[in-house]
């Protein structure tokens, strides 16, 4: 599989509910394999922090949800996309709860890269495009986003990351221009 996307809107209008149809079909033109999972239909609980992915079952959460489908798509991958509305800065609840256990991508062991410990991949090197539609133009929030995209691509050892942020302002023919541009990149990778 060439993609793995992580669809964090949840009954959005406008802009937010067209994103994942848009990338889909693209996705579908450029003849790319990809997992599409739409995470307001899964049943996804928090990370507990409680370390048993390291040591007792490596690279496995022990919690029974579907967070185990999240992963084999996310592993088997060499694409990440993290589609969300800008809540804030940062990515949705259910986003947020799906990347939270995306430390069992990595080994229980640290290297250090660029000054920076951090672990390695247990299933090769991604890369990762983040997508937010903003609701409200909030001071600091499109750079807060892209911050975010940032330290989860740098956490996740990514090879290139992307973010894209489409705004309250923009018309559906901006917003796709903006996503095709982004795609355009992103297939390159």
């Amino acid at each position: 599989m060439d993609w793995a996307i992580l669809d964090g809107f949840e009954g959005e209008t406008g802009t937010g509910a067209n994103v994942g149809a848009l990338l889909r079909s693209r996705l579908d033109q450029a003849g790319k394999q990809y997992a599409y999972l739409k995470l307001s239909e899964k049943v996804l609980t928090a990370c507990r922090s409680c370390g048993a992915c390291s040591y007792k079952s490596p690279g496995k959460c022990v919690v029974a949800d579907d967070h185990h489908e999240v992963m084999r798509a996310a592993a088997a991958s060499n694409v990440l996309v993290y589609l969300s509305p800008v809540r804030f800065g940062g990515y949705s609840s259910r986003l947020k709860i799906a990347t939270e256990k995306f430390m069992n991508l990595g080994l229980p062991y640290y290297m250090v890269r660029r000054g920076q410990l951090l672990h390695r991949m247990r299933y090769g090197e991604k890369s990762l495009l983040t997508i937010g539609v903003t609701e409200m133009n909030l001071a600091g929030q499109e750079d807060a986003f892209r911050l975010l995209g940032r330290r989860n691509a740098k956490n996740l050892v990514c090879r290139q990351h992307r973010s894209l942020v489409l705004q309250p302002s923009d018309t559906w023919a901006d917003a796709e221009a903006a996503i095709d541009g982004a795609l355009k990149e992103a297939l390159t990778w």
